[in-house]
């Protein structure tokens, strides 16, 4: 069901039909983030292909995208979405959201839209799902808010925090396309490594006839907080993002997804997200063999760095045997309560996407 226009202060709170205004959203984000970021890089989450592997999916158990929009008359001034996610938590089946993209017109600050779509969110979600995840980079602004938010009337509660892993992929493009303090040159300067991996005969790419085995494989992954994925949801995002499996006696043993997104900063090159790390029963040499070769194989499409969320629900090990150094960024993991409040709960690994 979706919320009916809500006016307050000149400005109006109602649906944001995805398929018809995304491109608005997009060129407000575009004008924001550079004013925000215009000193550091970041991840362009309007990027076409990300956008197309989250919103352009299939039901997931019965679920659709989500999104909101705050306006001024006829221009949109604030944004948010959420899309569905059945997460197992404490050996319970959660129906919930991961709500992200919120992005408020950077001439349009100090209104309380960031503020707007969160309650907004919130009243739309908590009484009829789960709960729902968010993302918060520590000291952001819009860290800041929520923390604001829950002096006044407690509606979520971190559950987690992670740092991030970084694999440069290529180096000079790397250091080119991204802004950073000498300090921060020097420390990549000393972690990172030249992108050589080890070959693996038994790795090829995805096919859709592998999507069974894919499907049982993710079901295996054990995490506090775990993804689960409907099947129809799985084979779209493996057909649409960057996968290879490890095929041996005639069987798909193990899986890596890797989705790529546009970092935007001195220049816009391509990044890979770390996804899935599905690795069954494979030992710790056949599953870094893995997922070496689906770095090397980003890498060869032009990807200057990989990113994994610190979650830690595959052996460190498969990182550090690939290059990864963790980053010198913390992430709070935070859940919107609904029906389910996760009071007193501490995630240490978690399988969930980063949106």
């Amino acid at each position: 069901m979706k919320p009916g226009p809500v006016s307050t202060g000149g400005l109006v709170f109602r649906a944001f039909e995805l398929a018809r205004e995304l491109p608005e959203a997009r060129a407000m984000a575009e004008e924001a983030w550079r004013r925000d970021y215009r000193r550091k890089a970041y991840l362009d989450l309007f990027d076409e292909r990300f956008c197309a592997l989250n919103f352009e999916v299939p039901g997931a158990f019965g679920y659709r995208p989500l999104a909101w929009g705050v306006y001024e008359g006829d221009r949109i001034v604030g944004f948010a979405a959420g899309v569905p996610r059945r997460i197992r938590v404490r050996g319970r089946e959660l129906d919930t959201y991961v709500v992200g993209w919120l992005t408020v017109h950077a001439r349009h600050r100090r209104r309380g839209i960031a503020t707007m779509l969160y309650e907004r969110a919130y009243e739309e979600l908590h009484s009829s799902h789960d709960g729902a995840f968010m993302f918060l980079d520590k000291g952001h602004a819009s860290t800041l808010v929520f923390d604001r938010l829950e002096q006044d009337r407690p509606t979520h509660v971190i559950v987690g925090k992670v740092s991030i892993a970084l694999r440069v992929l290529d180096a000079a493009g790397f250091f080119r396309a991204t802004p950073l303090h000498w300090y921060e040159r020097a420390y990549l300067g000393l972690r990172h490594r030249r992108p050589e991996f080890a070959e693996d005969p038994a790795a090829r790419p995805y096919r859709p006839g592998d999507l069974d085995a894919c499907l049982d494989l993710s079901r295996r992954i054990a995490a506090d907080v775990c993804r689960l994925w409907d099947r129809e949801e799985l084979g779209h995002h493996l057909a649409h993002s960057e996968t290879i499996v490890h095929e041996s006696g005639g069987r798909v043993r193990g899986f890596v997804n890797c989705v790529v997104i546009r970092q935007l900063g001195l220049e816009a090159r391509d990044i890979a997200l770390l996804e899935t790390v599905a690795t069954g029963d494979l030992d710790t040499g056949a599953a870094t063999r893995l997922v070496g070769a689906a770095l090397a194989g980003v890498r060869d499409k032009g990807c200057i760095a990989a990113l994994e969320f610190d979650w830690r629900y595959f052996d460190r090990a498969i990182l550090r045997g690939c290059g990864f150094f963790l980053a010198p960024r913390d992430v709070y993991l935070s859940f919107l309560v609904g029906r389910e409040r996760l009071e007193g709960f501490r995630a240490r690994t978690v399988y969930l996407d980063w949106r």
